[in-house]
């Protein structure tokens, strides 16, 4: 059993400058520090729990990844090599990986890590490569002194070196293996962090399969979902219990279409509620169903054939599902695109594109059906 280490410091390691990461042995990511997010674009809760190669990577040759496997597994070997990735935002960047196979007590690989150092000078960027190679060559040798020279070699400055001298030898880890203080110092942390996402992840899958299941989701959030709308509506507490009751309906309506995140449904839930709270404060006075005019519930327009809008709902069943959930929230419940993105926690662009190709799907369908270019005319003049 690991003997968890009592000085753990996270927002130290946090502070600095070049980017850590650990991966299990099949490469999914344990810990990374928030150097992640200026390297990548991905923020630390985003990465956690993925693989590098599905968020930035995967632009090299089989070889390449043939090479690097083999240098890092089959021969168990720190490893530099050059590589083209993927930023969040869609641009490339060429880095240099250095990666080195983290053994456990028993000699098994028990973790990778990942060393991205910002190198203010080259030489820097020369010495480093060597004694990178060197140090992890021979790392039951230098056991956990090896962490020393990798924050130090994460650190810009000569006060962030002698912060972390001094927290790792507060640490007293002398007696830990290296894959131990990993594990009680970084894995284990961010482990605990996200337990509540880990812990969501089941009540969300069951609930998509059994929309009865939800009630679970709803017991453990509605004090939480409730409290936020009575802190923020004082003396309004039947305005808050009801925006708490609209909360949970929207996310059950759509539990189908959610996306699995690395946010907790908590966060999501919070999205949610907030933008029903500011859709509240935005309504700057109630209209009295007295002063409304009587042909307000009745339509005059009469040049709609009911058979095109019969045409048009079964069109609209032929869209995928995601595009049906989105039509439906921007057409029939009149949502913005920034209020649909944070429902099915998507993008505002992926939004828009599903929005776009739905349209012309359903221009061709319907087409189909009246013959180019009526069906055209007829998708345009919608509101779908």
């Amino acid at each position: 059993m690991v003997e968890i280490s009592s000085t753990i410091n996270l927002n130290l390691y946090d502070s600095l400058f070049g980017n850590l990461l650990i991966t299990n042995s099949n490469g999914v990511i344990l810990y990374t520090n928030k150097a992640i997010e200026k390297r990548t674009g991905y923020s630390v809760a985003e990465v956690v729990g993925k693989r590098p190669g599905d968020l930035w990577g995967g632009n090299m040759s089989r070889k390449f990844y043939s090479d690097f496997w083999d240098n890092i597994r089959d021969k168990k070997t720190p490893y530099i090599i050059d590589v083209l990735n993927n930023k969040k935002d869609g641009t490339k960047k060429r880095e240099k990986l250095h990666v080195a196979p983290i053994f456990s007590v028993e000699g098994g690989i028990k973790y990778y890590i990942e060393i991205q150092p910002d190198y203010n000078k080259k030489s820097e960027k020369e010495n480093f490569h060597k004694e990178f190679l060197s140090l992890f060559s021979n790392q039951n040798q230098h056991g956990v002194n090896l962490l020393e020279w990798v924050f130090c070699s994460l650190s810009r400055s000569d006060s962030g070196r002698d912060r972390v001298r001094e927290h790792i030898k507060n640490a007293k880890m002398e007696k830990e293996s290296l894959s131990g203080y990993l594990y009680g110092s970084f894995v284990f942390p961010i482990k605990s962090r996200f337990k509540l996402r880990s812990e969501d992840k089941q009540l969300i899958l069951a609930a998509k399969n059994d929309p009865k299941e939800f009630w679970l989701i709803y017991q453990k959030y509605r004090e939480y979902v409730l409290n936020y709308f009575s802190c923020r509506l004082v003396g309004r507490s039947d305005i808050a219990e009801e925006l708490m009751q609209d909360t949970f309906l929207k996310a059950l309506k759509y539990i189908s279409t959610f996306t699995i995140t690395n946010a907790s449904y908590r966060t999501y839930l919070l999205r949610i509620a907030h933008n029903l709270l500011v859709n509240y404060y935005r309504q700057t006075k109630m209209v009295s169903l007295d002063d409304i005019p009587e042909n307000f519930f009745t339509c005059e327009d009469n040049t709609v054939d009911i058979w095109d809008c019969e045409r048009l709902i079964y069109a609209r069943s032929l869209l995928g599902e995601v595009e049906q959930a989105i039509f439906r929230m921007k057409y029939d419940e009149g949502m913005k695109i920034r209020e649909i993105a944070v429902v099915l926690q998507k993008s505002e662009n992926a939004v828009k594109l599903h929005l776009s190709r739905g349209r012309k799907k359903l221009k061709d369908i319907l087409g189909d059906y009246y013959g180019s270019p009526r069906g055209a005319s007829l998708a345009s003049r919608f509101t779908f």
